[in-house]
């Protein structure tokens, strides 16, 4: 599973061109503001709607902007509601956020999880990759699909292929990528072959 990050404050304006043209390699695009508030995300969410219909949207953090678009799938923080309450407002995938055994218990329901940071991101400057212990933790306790986020790219998604994680999540690795729509194929495949569906 290969999955885009909007980041809206961040997001470059050049890469609106681009969206039509992941259509059928990303398995979604999420769109999430975290310091704007939901008009910005719905906006958002309706462009996105009218330049790449076929592009499966997710939504992060607003249930009521997912209910409006609507929208195909829905992402929590780690420190939203559990994924068990929100199931009883919206009946799509929840993909929860979560960076430690804690966090896993706490979003017990959701159809997949998302661990980050992997490696040094350019959206996290400064911080240190999160601990690989977590992440082979999260994956053999996980009832669900886990995914991984975080500086990820061609040259080095391959450090993942024994932790056993489903697919991955990029943000500035694919928006600020020279060949984005290359990027996408190049780790699809690399997503495909440690999955063993390639």
């Amino acid at each position: 599973m290969l999955i885009g990050v909007m980041d809206i404050p961040r997001f470059p304006h050049h890469a609106w061109s681009i969206l039509p043209d992941l259509q059928g390699l990303l398995d979604g695009l999420v769109v999430r503001d975290k310091v704007g508030l939901a008009p910005s995300v719905l906006w958002t969410a309706k462009e996105i709607r009218a330049i790449a219909p076929d592009l499966p949207l997710w939504i992060n953090s607003y249930v009521s902007v997912a209910l409006c678009v609507p929208a195909d799938a829905l992402t929590l923080p780690a420190d939203a509601s559990p994924a068990a309450s929100v199931r009883r407002l919206w009946n799509r995938p929840i993909m929860a956020s979560v960076h430690n055994l804690q966090e896993l218990e706490y979003h017990r329901g959701a159809d997949y999880y998302l661990w980050g940071h992997a490696f040094p991101s350019t959206s996290k400057p400064g911080l240190e990759p999160r601990s690989w212990e977590d992440l082979l933790g999260i994956v053999h306790n996980a009832d669900r699909p886990v995914l991984a986020i975080g500086g990820i790219n061609p040259g080095n998604i391959q450090k993942l292929a024994a932790t056993g994680i489903y697919g991955v999540c990029l943000a500035d690795g694919l928006w600020c990528a020279t060949d984005p729509v290359k990027v996408c194929q190049q780790l699809k495949r690399s997503v495909a072959f440690m999955n063993g569906t390639a």
